[in-house]
């Protein structure tokens, strides 16, 4: 489901939380900061060490959009990977989290589509800081979805604010910093059975995903859909994004 992360100058975040990121997003990541009247923006396909060497000397000195992306629209290229410049003279940069309800420019995405289509001329004709601006695009991408933008002089407007959360300073759209490993759009954890019936299995067994460990479940959905899909105690239907069942986790003691 991507990551988004709102870093305030002289904020710092670790090393730790950013590779937990990469490794849930594996579709590239990036980041960006103003500098002298303009967005530096940089962007990483498939490497970590070349990500962090780029950006750890920077982040105390800088506020910062992070992004870690989890492709849904479009192609895997670099031209998809966020932050998406777009505006006159690429005043403004994008980080997304969410699906779009959208029909993308294919081969881009539907974060690239909408920047183009929608909040470029949006912001040609309102202030940054308007707040009917703020309400027509909230209303717009609806409270699922996730934007932080950034102008050339570093002013920041997060979109749904309420709908991520601020921790030790920085904002994220999810909690997918703090897993270790995971799978699929949901996000599923191998502590939910203990939170929800009271003890835990020694191992979840998912046909072409991955096992995981971490102390959250699922970024969009609560522990109420869990227990509604329970079918017996030895196959679990975990429902996806949309809330409705397609994926079958064997369960063994």
């Amino acid at each position: 489901m991507c990551l988004a992360i709102y870093k305030p100058k002289g904020v710092n975040i670790s090393k730790r939380y950013l590779k937990n990121a990469f490794d849930g997003n594996p579709h590239g990541c990036g980041f960006c900061f103003p500098r002298n009247g303009k967005l530096v923006v940089e962007k990483f396909e498939n490497s970590f060490s070349e990500f962090w060497k780029a950006f750890n000397p920077l982040q105390g000195k800088n506020k910062m959009l992070i992004h870690f992306r989890f492709a849904t629209h479009g192609d895997k290229g670099i031209g998809n990977i966020h932050p998406v410049l777009f505006g006159k003279r690429e005043s403004y940069a994008l980080i997304h989290n969410g699906i779009l309800n959208i029909k993308a420019d294919e081969p881009k995405s539907d974060t690239v589509t909408y920047a183009e289509r929608v909040l470029s001329p949006a912001l040609e004709r309102f202030e940054f800081s308007h707040p009917a601006l703020q309400y027509l695009i909230e209303t717009s991408i609806g409270s699922g979805n996730k934007f932080v933008v950034m102008r050339t002089d570093g002013k920041v407007a997060i979109f749904n604010e309420s709908s991520g959360h601020w921790h030790k300073g920085a904002w994220y759209s999810n909690c997918g910093y703090k897993t270790e490993r995971r799978w699929s759009l949901s996000g599923c954890v191998n502590t939910y059975w203990d939170k929800i019936h009271g003890n835990s299995p020694k191992y979840y067994k998912a046909k072409n995903w991955d096992t995981i460990k971490s102390d959250y479940v699922f970024d969009e959905t609560d522990f109420t859909d869990l227990s509604a899909s329970y079918v017996d105690p030895k196959v679990e239907s975990f429902p996806d994004y949309e809330g409705t069942s397609n994926h079958q986790l064997l369960i063994e003691r």
